[in-house]
């Protein structure tokens, strides 16, 4: 349905196009468009001029409503969660999508006609026949759009404007292009990183093994464990000077037998961190799959997500407890207070203070 210009300016039925789009199975279930920023696209529009275009008003209308109005209060977290880790719209550029049962393109491709204009990119992919009528239609209001503002009066005078609502109709344009191939061709975010934790489920020794390296480096500071003994799990260090720290041996991580027992077959692999009794058992999630693969990529430990930096300190915890009770584990650990040059250490079932020798 195309809204007329000289219609009563009716929001829900300048909406009705992009409500329809996303009423989509692939739109309802990855639901996240962009953000308008600032003072918004309706004062851009009237800058312009253009605050008569139905695609933009609509565009406009749709992006200011809520848009999980259909959406259960229950159901919106998990649908934003898998968004963020699965939605098409931000997988790989170097990913190929497929467009026909015998041709494929790069996300990379696509990207690229729609960085030029809304128009060349649906010339672009329209070919293929693989777009729902639905989004064929907005992809031709949207083009309209987008050559409405590469000309005329407010484009002279407003370029930097002009250039800025141009920019949010490519984007939206793209990313309804990108979400629709790819949900239909699973091309997710994080597809190689998914295949190899499933690798890593099905067995894969390599695989665990470098994850397994991983996990110990970050419980680890280089050849040492250390944590401190004074900290209540979740709050922060106190300062140095009032710091109370335990420094062991290294604590090994060992992947922990898969054992079924005539169950069903574990979705997790578990690590086992420390030995003998001490040992503690963690999951090996997702979320701490992919952080040590993109540590092995170059990032940051200070970048780690929440919940995987959660899941090490709660396991440092867990360790340093059974470690501090366990007689054996205690011989050849040091414990330091403060700033001081002297160490505590276990020796003989003895607790010594021994003189730190200065190097």
């Amino acid at each position: 349905m195309r809204a007329r210009p000289t219609a009563k300016p009716d929001s829900l039925r300048l909406r009705a196009p992009f409500l329809l789009v996303a009423a989509q199975y692939q739109h309802a279930l990855f639901g996240r468009w962009p953000r308008l920023t600032g003072r918004g696209l309706r004062a851009d529009l009237k800058e312009l001029k253009l605050d008569h275009q139905p695609a933009l008003l609509g565009l406009h209308h749709f992006l200011s409503a809520g848009r999980g109005i259909a959406v259960p209060a229950t159901l919106a977290p998990q649908l934003q969660g898998m968004a963020d880790a699965l939605d098409p719209a931000l997988a790989n550029p170097d990913d190929d999508v497929e467009v026909s049962s015998r041709s494929a393109v790069k996300l990379r491709d696509i990207d690229a006609r729609f960085s030029q204009s809304t128009r060349e990119g649906l010339g672009f992919i329209r070919k293929y026949r693989c777009l729902s009528p639905l989004e064929t239609d907005l992809l031709l209001q949207l083009a309209d759009a987008d050559d409405a503002l590469g000309e005329g009066e407010g484009r002279r005078r407003r370029p930097a404007t002009a250039a800025r609502v141009q920019m949010l109709v490519r984007e939206f344009a793209c990313r309804l292009v990108r979400r629709s191939l790819g949900t239909r061709s699973a091309v997710v975010r994080d597809a190689a990183t998914l295949h190899a934790f499933q690798a890593v489920i099905d067995g894969d020794e390599q695989l665990l093994h470098e994850a397994v390296k991983q996990v110990e480096a970050l419980l680890n500071e280089r050849d040492r464990f250390v944590v401190s003994l004074n900290t209540t799990f979740g709050e922060p260090l106190p300062p140095e000077r009032g710091r109370a720290t335990l420094t062991t041996d290294r604590q090994k991580v060992r992947p922990k037998e898969a054992t079924s027992n005539g169950r069903p077959k574990s979705s997790l692999r578990f690590l086992s961190v420390g030995q003998g009794g001490s040992s503690q058992s963690i999951p090996l999630t997702y979320e701490l799959f992919r952080s040590v693969r993109e540590l092995r990529s170059g990032m940051m430990p200070a970048s780690l997500p929440r919940p995987v930096v959660a899941l090490l300190d709660t396991t440092r915890a867990r360790l340093s407890g059974r470690i501090v009770r366990d007689e054996g584990l205690l011989d050849g650990a040091e414990i330091r207070i403060g700033l001081r040059n002297e160490v505590i250490v276990r020796e003989l079932k003895k607790f010594v203070l021994r003189q730190e020798v200065e190097t």
